[in-house]
């Protein structure tokens, strides 16, 4: 007679609910410590390319210069103070632009951009002579955004108006004109607008030393009182209207503006 001895069996052949708790929980530990390292991995991935883009590739090979007609793309370079082998993401694009305003001085605007995989595009848009400042006896050509071109000229440039009275804090070359009149700039900006959207030519001069009695002169003959810098664009376009229909080539005198209510244009004969 064979003897049969009780077998243990372990409770989870017994408890095919706890085998299968204990079976979903490796697999939720094993896809946790796979995530981990597919994270781990990506990470290493993401940090050598980061270091090869900034040692070994994308290093400039071409710097493209565009729009200049003031300078040689060698002189723009080297104020730019970047070279070829360059790192085109080590390389700070603002940082270039400054160098550029700072060392060429007739250059109103600079972009600098990167044009993968190697090449840097600089543009650069030359300065324009607008008018002339008039300070202390000496004149002073800047561009259209103020910058200062030339300094310390006997007489201004032909074909450009004169500012007057804008008390600038600093002239020297290169530097954008502020006034010691936090107000006064900004009204410099409107009148040059003014003037520019209505085209209104032959104007010689804009006198803002009383910026409540702002005087412009008109081919040399006129002289037009706006008064205060209220309005300042619809007095210019009116003072230029009422010109243009009442002037002839011979007519010398003054016009002063009287705010919305119009306009007076006196001969020179009867301004007393």
């Amino acid at each position: 007679m064979q003897d049969i001895q009780k077998r243990s069996y372990p409770d989870t052949a017994r408890n095919p609910q706890r085998q299968n708790s204990q079976g979903l929980g490796y697999r939720k530990k094993r896809k946790k410590n796979l995530t981990l390292y597919y994270i781990l991995v990506f990470a290493l991935m993401v940090t050598a390319l980061t270091v090869l883009s900034l040692t070994v590739f994308f290093n400039i090979d071409e710097i493209s210069i565009l729009g200049s007609t003031v300078y040689s793309n060698d002189e723009i370079i080297a104020s730019a103070k970047v070279k070829k082998g360059d790192n085109l993401f080590r390389t700070n694009i603002y940082q270039l632009e400054e160098n550029i305003m700072d060392g060429l001085v007739n250059v109103e605007e600079v972009r600098v951009s990167r044009k993968l995989p190697s090449k840097l595009e600089i543009s650069v848009t030359p300065c324009v002579a607008t008018a002339c400042m008039e300070y202390d006896g000496k004149y002073y050509t800047i561009s259209r955004n103020g910058k200062i071109l030339t300094n310390g000229l006997s007489q201004p440039e032909d074909g450009l108006f004169v500012i007057k009275g804008f008390d600038p804090v600093d002239c020297s070359l290169g530097a954008v004109i502020e006034s010691n009149d936090e107000y006064k700039k900004d009204i410099l900006n409107q009148i040059i607008s003014g003037i520019e959207e209505c085209s209104f030519e032959a104007v010689r001069s804009i006198d803002i030393t009383d910026r409540l009695d702002i005087i412009l002169n008109y081919d040399d003959r006129i002289e037009i009182e706006l008064g205060s810098s209220l309005d300042l664009s619809y007095k210019i376009s009116f003072s230029k209207a009422v010109i243009e229909q009442n002037n002839s080539d011979a007519f010398e005198g003054k016009l002063i503006m009287h705010g919305d209510s119009g306009a007076s244009l006196i001969k020179k004969g009867d301004i007393t």
